[in-house]
């Protein structure tokens, strides 16, 4: 432990300590450098031994790799010759490059294989086309383009009824409007009744003649004798009344 007094002799071991460390770290870097130097000679003579064995390789590769990209031309052509025979009126919907598998061009795929699979698929989808023309449906077309994207006949009919779907929100769309213009010419229909009721109300109210009733009994025919009195006006709008009316009268003098 370091102590007042004994600082200054700590302060020199740590001096002692720091050249002994550097000197066991240089020497260990010297005999390192000193074992290398024979691995670094070796390891240099194989980089060049390495750079000329590369080189016939890189040479190899390249004669492999146009072979290979022969056989796989051949091998496409022969495939597409098979396609062209078997694709027929689906030549327009299914073209090679759309239902072609990346596998089927290595050479470790048989061609029978894959002619196989070309006819398989084809068949499929004619099957497929078929069962959406079966349907009879009014979006005929729609569903074909949806399918003939990916020939995924679920995508196909799912586009089907979506169709559907939109078409009965469209109808009960177009119901609603036709039931609401026809509350609404009802509503004024009424309208237009209740305004004729109420001018021919006040025509008859002007006229003093009342509102004639259906089916009713005929009222009975009285007689009276009335003496009256008013202005010669009054009289004769009185004498206009009776007569409008039908209401026999003599005058008396």
């Amino acid at each position: 432990m370091v102590t007042e007094d004994s600082i200054k002799d700590a302060k020199n071991d740590k001096a002692k300590l720091n050249k002994l460390f550097k000197a066991v770290e240089d020497k260990r870097k010297d005999v390192k450098k000193a074992c290398l130097a024979p691995y670094e000679q070796f390891e240099k003579q194989c980089k060049e031994l390495l750079e000329l064995i590369q080189q016939p390789i890189t040479s190899i590769d390249k004669q492999i790799k146009v072979f290979e990209d022969i056989e796989q031309q051949q091998k496409w052509k022969q495939i597409t010759e098979y396609y062209n025979t078997e694709v027929k009126e689906l030549k327009d919907l299914v073209p090679l490059e759309k239902i072609v598998s990346s596998k089927w061009k290595n050479k470790t795929e048989p061609l029978e294989s894959v002619n196989n699979a070309i006819g398989d698929t084809l068949e499929r989808i004619r099957g497929e086309l078929e069962t959406i023309s079966t349907l009879h449906s009014p979006y005929e077309q729609q569903i074909k383009d949806v399918y003939l994207n990916d020939y995924n006949l679920s995508k196909a009919l799912m586009e089907q009824k979506r169709l559907e779907e939109r078409q009965k929100q469209i109808e009960e769309m177009e119901r609603q409007k036709e039931e609401r213009r026809k509350q609404a010419e009802e509503a004024e229909r009424k309208r237009q009744e209740e305004l004729r009721a109420r001018q021919e109300e006040q025509q008859r109210t002007a006229q003093n003649v009342p509102e004639p009733t259906h089916q009713a009994e005929p009222e009975q025919i009285l007689s009276g004798t009335f003496r009256v009195t008013g202005t010669k006006s009054q009289i004769i709008a009185l004498n206009a009344f009776l007569k409008s009316n039908n209401i026999k009268f003599e005058i008396v003098k």
